[in-house]
């Protein structure tokens, strides 16, 4: 096994300390700036023979586990021919464990099977983002056609795709971005926590909910997690501001009782019935932020454990913890 110290950390001097991910505040490691410590890192980029360190091996091994620990050992190869190559830079990056191969993670993403509920502004730019990721089986579930005003801010559609059934339009664009994704669409109206179950089977890893009626889908979608102990990511977005949540058995809350304690409680006065108000680029920022925890999810380098609310209008941030132990 062919080992390297990780670029992506860009190790340099601070101090008396050989610093590892700085810029980046949860990765970053340190090790004491010895001159054998500096020495042991350039071998382990290539720059030094073995004998240039003047130590035993077992010294060697040692220096190199204990690197391997704090999670600063690859054997990324860093080749620029890979399709995935950014992302396996990426996911070495991100990941702070003693794991040397950071392609298990992008294998998992082509393992993974995610069904997603709504290809509108949200779905079907998740639907994007994931097949992009490297995701090769997804499921798209809607019932509605394209439409003139999709065209603002749903950017798997275009002008020739208008009254076309959404998850035909949806499939033939990440098609395009991959020849071959398996895609399967169903068209299908959400009319209860059954319609959703059809629609997910033991295979099933992951479900998105990025549809927004009726009301009562959040219990819907949260009853069938709870049954099947599938996670599922919900994500919206209302004029300025963008919300996130995971909802996975047995780590966080239900979104239902989440809502239930943050929700306003008295109907609008006045009848408030208009197109809804949004932007492109708020409904990418929207599905951006809900495809990071799918990917973080399926690929396992992080467990979601947050609601975000991210308000453009000002930039403010809502995080709250969302753990059953939260």
């Amino acid at each position: 096994m062919d080992l390297h110290i990780k670029r992506t950390l860009q190790p340099l001097v601070n101090g008396d300390q050989i610093v590892f991910g700085i810029g980046n505040k949860g990765l970053i490691r340190k090790v004491p700036d010895t001159e054998l410590n500096e020495k042991v890192i350039k071998y382990l980029n290539g720059e030094l023979d073995r004998k240039d360190l003047k130590i035993s091996d077992q010294e060697l091994i040692n220096i190199i586990e204990k690197f391997r620990s704090l999670g600063l050992i690859t054997t990324n190869s860093y080749s620029d021919n890979s399709k995935y190559s950014r992302n396996i830079s990426f996911f070495e990056w991100m990941d702070t464990s003693d794991n040397v191969d950071p392609n298990i993670y992008q294998e998992k993403l082509q393992k993974a099977k995610v069904a997603v509920f709504g290809v509108g502004g949200i779905g079907s730019a998740m639907a994007e983002y994931l097949v992009r990721a490297g995701v090769k089986n997804i499921k798209l579930v809607d019932f509605d056609t394209v439409e003139e005003s999709n065209l603002t801010r749903q950017t798997a559609y275009v002008e020739s795709d208008i009254n076309k059934a959404k998850i035909q339009a949806c499939s033939d664009y990440l098609k395009k971005i991959d020849s071959t994704v398996s895609v399967e669409t169903v068209h299908c109206k959400i009319t209860g926590p059954a319609d959703i179950e059809a629609n997910i089977n033991a295979e099933t890893n992951l479900i998105v909910n990025s549809m927004d009626q009726p009301a009562e889908l959040d219990s819907w979608f949260d009853e069938v997690s709870n049954k099947t102990k599938k996670a599922v990511i919900f994500s919206s977005y209302a004029s300025t501001a963008t919300n996130v949540y995971p909802k996975i058995p047995g780590v966080t809350r239900d979104y239902s009782e989440f809502l239930g304690k943050e929700q306003i409680t008295k109907d609008c006065i006045i009848d408030n019935s208009f197109p809804m108000a949004a932007i492109s680029s708020v409904t990418a920022m929207a599905a951006g932020m809900a495809s990071y925890y799918a990917i973080m999810f399926l690929t396992g380098i992080r467990i979601p454990k947050d609601a975000i609310q991210i308000d453009f209008d000002g930039w403010t941030i809502l995080k709250i913890n969302v753990s059953v132990a939260g």
